[in-house]
């Protein structure tokens, strides 16, 4: 047993491809000994570790190389089939049943647009019935309102019919509604 004592990442290293088992200052297997064998040791793993990763990113890379090729060939395959199929009389004839397609889309639209115009003009022609902010015509009365301004009709017209109640109730009991009750007209007085 020998007298280098070494530490304990320097247990197992790969040389070349062969094991070499440190343990206290000795090798098994092989005749290189010494003080300096525990750097000797770190720089050739770090060696064999250099090579396993450029080899391995060789592999990468290859690989890479490879799935780039396919998909290359791939997509040339694609457009050299539909090329053919282009070319082919089944090609030719989607394309004009296409074309025939889009040409009729076209005319629809056409058609569509001179219909449009068409019916433009022919509102601008047709007087514009008038708005109900502005009636041509007079108010029918027997129109029932609706809304706010129902209400307000409404009350207006049951005053109004209150007051010629009472107007016909006074006229009954034989006073002068005129006179009695209507200030304004010279020569009158207020009802008592």
């Amino acid at each position: 047993m020998w007298p280098w004592p070494s530490t304990a990442q320097d247990n197992w290293v790969t040389v070349g491809g062969d094991a070499l088992a440190i343990a206290t200052g000795y090798v098994v297997g092989k005749v290189i000994i010494g003080p300096a064998l525990g750097a000797v040791a770190r720089k050739l793993a770090q060696r064999e570790a250099r090579l396993a990763a450029a080899e391995a990113e060789a592999a990468l890379a290859a690989e890479a190389k490879q799935a780039t090729e396919a998909a290359q060939k791939a997509e040339a395959d694609k457009i050299a089939a539909h090329k053919a199929y282009q070319t082919s009389p089944e090609g030719q004839a989607e394309a004009a049943a296409r074309a025939a397609k889009k040409q009729r889309g076209a005319e629809k639209a056409q058609r569509h647009k001179e219909e449009k115009a068409q019916a433009d003009a022919a509102k601008r022609q047709v007087p514009v019935e008038p708005s109900r902010t502005q009636p041509s015509r007079a108010p029918n009365p027997d129109a029932q309102p609706r809304g706010r301004r129902a209400k307000v009709e409404g009350e207006a017209k049951k005053q109004q019919s209150i007051r010629r109640e009472n107007e016909a109730a006074d006229h009954a009991a034989g006073a002068d509604y005129d006179v009695e009750h209507n200030p304004s007209v010279p020569g009158t007085k207020k009802p008592d």
